[in-house]
């Protein structure tokens, strides 16, 4: 009996601990997202926001990789991934009206 409430117990810390996990992932998907999508409006030319955009993945813990592989894994799930995206975008719709408004 004891152990079937230890096994039980870990199951339930383990999937906790995967939830609040992917949330933070989540969170920091989109605040890199929104930073790129500003640093592209003020970098047109792609070669000059490359190394700005590398800069963004290290500063959420990506690399250009992992954060293209959880793109396409948040992907998976369109409804809620057009959500992220729409979140992402006003963002950064935001951040820019901001700026240019303090100019």
């Amino acid at each position: 009996m004891n152990f079937v409430k230890s096994v039980f117990i870990l199951c339930a810390i383990f999937i906790f601990a995967g939830c609040s996990d992917n949330s933070g992932d989540k969170e920091n998907f989109i605040n890199a997202y929104k930073d790129i999508l500003i640093t592209r409006v003020k970098y047109p030319d792609t070669l000059e926001a490359n190394p700005h955009v590398l800069k963004i993945y290290k500063k959420y813990g990506f690399t250009q990789q992992t954060f293209k592989q959880m793109y396409f894994e948040l992907a998976d799930s369109p409804q809620d991934f057009l959500i992220i995206l729409d979140s992402a975008r006003e963002r950064a719709r935001r951040e820019l009206v901001e700026t240019k408004d303090e100019k």
